[in-house]
């Protein structure tokens, strides 16, 4: 129930924040239920993950997202008078970065796992999280050169051209 309460907070009230706090909510239940589950000879839960696990860490990423769209106005931009000065990550997009991290770590083998791994180093990148950026990217170039986004853009291309310039 608690997924059709996010999904109603989101697409009716348009109530972003509540509903990926809901869907949150979702997926750690079920990240819960599978690390307390018995393990098999390989390691893997013997357990199936809920229904709407995937679902929940995905549409978790895209209510952020609108958060992050209807806040951009609120987010202040710190001023950099030090190129290797870390940034302070706003909390909208600290949250979005969150919810990246977590549909990573928790759907290996999700179907949009490379653009929300891209999201996540990017989020790093530009407030100079540089070392975590570069891991992100580099792991992108590496595993996935040919990956396409929607726009055409090849993911490793991209991902290598941003660790060389984490570099300059």
């Amino acid at each position: 129930l608690r997924f059709f309460w996010a999904e109603l907070l989101n697409d009716n009230l348009q109530k972003y924040d509540r509903a990926a706090e809901e869907y949150t909510k979702v997926l750690l239940w079920d990240v819960a239920k599978l690390e307390k589950a018995e393990k098999d000879a390989e390691g893997k839960p013997k357990v199936k993950p809920g229904k709407w696990m995937v679902n929940a860490a995905y549409n978790a990423i895209l209510a952020y997202d609108e958060v992050v769209k209807r806040d951009a106005d609120k987010i202040k931009v710190e001023t950099v008078t030090d190129i290797n000065k870390k940034l302070t990550i706003p909390p909208q997009k600290k949250a979005l970065l969150d919810a990246c991290e977590r549909y990573v770590k928790y759907v290996p083998g999700g179907e949009k796992k490379v653009e929300i791994a891209f999201k996540a180093a990017k989020i790093y990148y530009d407030y100079n999280y540089l070392e975590e950026a570069v891991k992100r990217f580099t792991q992108i170039a590496f595993d996935y050169p040919d990956y396409k986004f929607e726009d055409g853009g090849r993911a490793g291309e991209i991902a290598y051209n941003l660790v060389l310039d984490s570099y300059n």
